[in-house]
């Protein structure tokens, strides 16, 4: 639950604390005791984890992408990719490591390109020339979005090494599609 509220929470644009991770004084504390996170980015295989783990450090980055989850359709969970995730979880367990899920909206699969609508655009209609291809405003991409925030969500649980949930590279610049603007308003 504590990770469902969290990804809700990303809709306003914030990264959340979650799993046991708190803010005491100032200072992170992770059951009970201090915590400095020292990890890498996106290395998940039992082998990377133990040499990680023997070279001090205690946390992992761990990407979720729509492909990995859904990628034949936003009411289509990928069973692959579902294993994929809880593997994650399970083997930075195993090692002690927190887990810092990143969760990247902007790698998308081809269903949704084809559904997301045009590319952002300024108040001439002009593009923006954003390397994102899509408004994250369209009607679309916002109910796939939703959808793979809460499988992303079902799928961490209440994993206590989940210690933070991020969306990577939210802002993508103004924004004036039709879209954009109801959101908006």
């Amino acid at each position: 639950m504590k990770l469902l509220m969290a990804l809700l929470c990303l809709l306003q644009g914030f990264a959340v604390l979650a799993g046991d991770l708190d803010i005491v004084n100032g200072e992170l504390v992770r059951n009970g005791s201090h915590f400095f996170p020292l990890g890498f980015v996106r290395g998940c295989s039992e082998q990377e984890l133990q040499k990680a783990k023997s070279a001090g450090m205690n946390s992992v980055q761990s990407e979720y992408s729509f492909p990995d989850l859904l990628p034949d359709g936003k009411d289509k969970l990928s069973a692959e990719g579902a294993a994929h995730v809880k593997a994650m979880h399970q083997d930075a367990a195993k090692n002690g490591m927190a887990m810092f899920a990143l969760l990247t909206g902007h790698y998308i699969p081809g269903w949704l390109s084809k559904e997301a609508g045009p590319a952002p655009v300024d108040a001439q209609g002009e593009k923006i020339g954003l390397w994102f291809p899509h408004s994250i405003h369209h009607p679309a991409f916002r109910s796939a979005l939703e959808k793979f925030w809460t499988a992303a969500a079902q799928l961490a649980g209440d994993d206590p090494n989940a210690v933070f949930i991020t969306w990577k590279e939210p802002g993508y610049g103004l924004d004036c599609t039709p879209a954009a603007i109801e959101d908006y308003r």
